[in-house]
């Protein structure tokens, strides 16, 4: 398996989302746990992508010169969950909805199943090469739906900042290789 990856967080939180074809439910119950998939999944997303980051770089003669980026994505995705969790704890009935609305759209959007997928492919990588190319190519996409549901629906002070910051080294890295 490449990159020491362990898709589980993926793989549950897809099936999660899956009990609910015709849409979420209003019951808290079931949106705390699927707000808890949700951010288990993130976090792994962004874990896998700072892996193929770092497995890229070490590849090539003049990443070196760049390794100062990798510690800030990792604050920068830190942060962005940092955000998430406060969202997602929002109060009372207006704060259920608008988690609620949250999910759905994630649910709307098949983000749960582009996960799985990644992790599929990435089980079955051997992260070089064309494999590690079209592993940062998908990661980068599911990574982009992710990162524009949660600026679409999450108003949050410094939200569209830290997405832009992940953007900005995201691109540096590709960049590098």
């Amino acid at each position: 398996m490449a990159y020491d990856f362990n898709p589980a967080p993926f793989q549950a939180f897809d099936a999660a989302m899956q009990d609910y074809p015709e849409g979420l439910p209003d019951n808290p119950d079931d949106l705390a746990r699927l707000s808890a998939l949700y951010l288990a999944a993130a976090q792994a997303l962004f874990a896998l992508m700072f892996a193929i980051m770092r497995a890229r770089m070490k590849g090539s003669r003049r990443a070196h010169r760049f390794d100062g980026f990798l510690p800030i994505y990792e604050g920068l995705a830190r942060a962005l969950l940092a955000e998430l969790e406060a969202f997602f704890a929002g109060d009372g009935e207006a704060g259920q909805a608008t988690l609620r609305d949250f999910l759905e759209g994630v649910r709307q959007q098949g983000l749960a199943q582009e996960m799985a997928a990644l992790g599929a492919a990435v089980e079955t990588s051997s992260g070089d090469g064309a494999d590690a190319d079209a592993d940062e190519a998908a990661g980068h996409v599911v990574t982009n739906s992710l990162k524009e549901q949660i600026e679409r629906r999450v108003r949050r002070k410094f939200i569209k900042d830290i997405l832009h910051g992940i953007n900005e080294v995201l691109a540096v890295a590709r960049g590098v290789v």
